[in-house]
């Protein structure tokens, strides 16, 4: 199995092809949770969820004409770019966020010696997680506690992707860091800069060169602050340089030049952080300030790309029902609602505990979580 099909994204009828249809209407994710993806695919109907997944001021102008409907392809993209995130906790100044974030690390030495090595962000994104009231977040996001004011997004199918992409790199096409030589004030000051050359998901493509500036290096009380600060640029990825042109809505006063990570650069974050772990430096992982997932969030991403699809009518004058693949404003939209925690209204919900990456209970993040990289896995070792 090579790179091209274990990045492959199925079409309806690869996906349909021998397995019988699970049609739901209602309790989506409690279907998504039981089916057998051995046997069984899971058709949504979204005429059964009030018309789509993805909210219905998504597919109107921001004046709210009616008469006005984009398509699902412009309505995804909108909601990718514009929709709310969970917030990284803000901070006016620098004092104030080293002050809190020095008090988040000292709570964290006094966890269980086993929590002690998990990244000090992970119960942040818990706490938000369980408090979030939004069931149509996009992401997470973050604003740099000092420097350029510009806030960073990420979304978890992305966090997802990228972490694919690193371990598929880490078991058929290592990445190559490049730790470039600093002053040691300025680094202190304003963290490090470091390079990956990350593995393209397209066959015969070569590397793409990703650098990170900002990398929190110094054992100091500015190491978190920091870390909110990490900047990715990207060179010679054209899918990449077309989604981070980011256009504000008629009536948005958002900038519209938000660096948004992508699967590339979280990729290079997590091969930057774990070439510094190698070196002995703990402080770029103990600082990582996005959410990581867990193996359990990577097999849903899994069910909800290799197993799901949405039942619908594009138009009324379509005469037959379609099926088509999620895409990634729906994929993410799911995800979404399972990190939420459950309660009465939604018992199939799992919450942010589970979902989210945990040294004492999970794999090491170089071992395969997703399904295609395993599949992989054992061919090769048949084959050897």
């Amino acid at each position: 199995m090579g790179k091209k099909e274990i990045f492959h994204k199925p079409t309806a009828k690869e996906i349909m092809r021998g397995r019988t249809e699970k049609h739901v209407e209602r309790g989506i994710l409690e279907a998504l949770l039981e089916h057998h993806p051995a046997t069984e695919y899971v058709s949504i109907n979204i005429n059964g969820v009030a018309g789509q997944l993805i909210p219905d001021e998504f597919f109107h102008p921001a004046d709210g004409n009616p008469r006005i409907h984009s398509s699902r392809t412009e309505a995804s993209r909108k909601f990718m770019r514009h929709a709310n995130e969970i917030r990284f906790p803000r901070y006016t100044n620098i004092n104030d966020a080293i002050t809190e974030l020095t008090q988040i690390d000292q709570a964290a030495h006094k966890t269980h010696h086993t929590e002690r090595y998990d990244p000090y962000t992970r119960p942040i994104w818990v706490r938000l997680y369980e408090h979030a009231k939004n069931d149509y977040a996009c992401g997470v996001s973050i604003m740099p506690a000092f420097a350029q004011s510009t806030k960073r997004k990420i979304a978890l199918i992305e966090c997802v992707d990228g972490l694919m992409l690193f371990q598929y790199a880490a078991l058929f096409s290592p990445i190559i860091v490049d730790n470039e030589r600093q002053n040691a004030h300025r680094i202190a000051q304003n963290g490090a800069v470091a390079s990956a050359y990350i593995p393209s998901r397209t066959p015969k493509q070569a590397r793409y060169k990703i650098k990170l500036e900002g990398i929190p290096l110094a054992n100091n009380p500015r190491k978190l602050a920091i870390a909110t600060t990490i900047l990715p640029k990207h060179e010679g990825c054209t899918d990449t340089d077309m989604r981070d042109e980011r256009y504000t809505l008629a009536d948005g006063k958002e900038n519209p030049f938000i660096p948004n990570w992508d699967a590339h650069s979280y990729a290079a974050y997590l091969a930057i952080t774990r070439a510094y772990q190698t070196e002995g430096n703990r402080v770029p992982w103990k600082t990582f300030i996005l959410p990581i997932p867990s193996p359990l969030m990577c097999r849903i991403a899994d069910t909800l790309k290799y197993d799901t699809l949405i039942y619908t009518r594009e138009s009324p004058e379509d005469k037959k029902p379609q099926y088509r693949p999620l895409n990634n404003a729906e994929r993410e939209i799911l995800l979404q609602q399972f990190m939420h925690q459950p309660d009465k209204r939604h018992e199939h919900r799992i919450g942010p505990d589970q979902l989210l990456w945990m040294l004492h209970r999970d794999p090491k993040l170089t071992e395969p979580y997703f399904r295609t990289l395993r599949d992989a896995m054992q061919q090769r070792q048949t084959t050897v």
